[in-house]
């Protein structure tokens, strides 16, 4: 639902952020980790509701994207990652893919940036990673979880950017 992430949940009381979405339509063995977002939103959501603007912040142009140098770092060192069965690629963000997935991106980017300014957010990164479908079987949901799961370590794990003050972490 278009804008439903929008001020549900504050980042700033996080380490990490990592929003997942179904997004690998092509084959059941692999997935995507975005590298930034684009300031586009574009079809209806799952209720069949436009978009309240084709942009998700006025104040920068249409298409403009939004990345961060650490995370940008950290999503390339994924790719070609393997976890079990399925194999990690870093993708960057696309005019085609403005959609639910990449507003909630762009928003999570937008607050790593505000946290990077700010004292009072602990936020220190923030990263979307779209799944395919489970494969068929009676474990089909059990494989692609423990994948995931090994995904979401290895990113909490990455280096992030340090507040000052604050001793680094990995």
């Amino acid at each position: 639902i278009w804008g439903a992430s929008f001020g549900v949940v504050s980042l700033s009381s996080y380490d990490v952020a990592i929003h997942i979405g179904l997004g690998v339509y092509d084959k059941l063995d692999g997935m995507l980790l975005e590298d930034g977002a684009v300031n586009l939103r574009r079809k209806a959501d799952a209720q069949g509701t436009k978009p309240p603007s084709d942009l998700i912040d006025k104040a920068k142009p249409a298409g403009s994207h939004l990345r961060d140098e650490q995370m940008t770092k950290n999503v390339k060192s994924m790719n070609n990652a393997h976890f079990g069965s399925f194999t990690v690629k870093s993708i960057g963000a696309r005019d085609d893919n403005a959609y639910l997935c990449n507003e909630v991106h762009y928003r999570a980017l937008q607050a790593l940036r505000h946290s990077r300014e700010s004292k009072k957010s602990r936020l220190r990164a923030a990263y979307f990673l779209h799944i395919p479908y489970a494969g068929d079987g009676a474990n089909g949901y059990e494989i692609l979880g423990k994948a995931v799961a090994s995904v979401i370590l290895q990113l909490c794990r990455k280096e992030t950017v340090p507040r000052d003050g604050d001793s680094k972490t990995q």
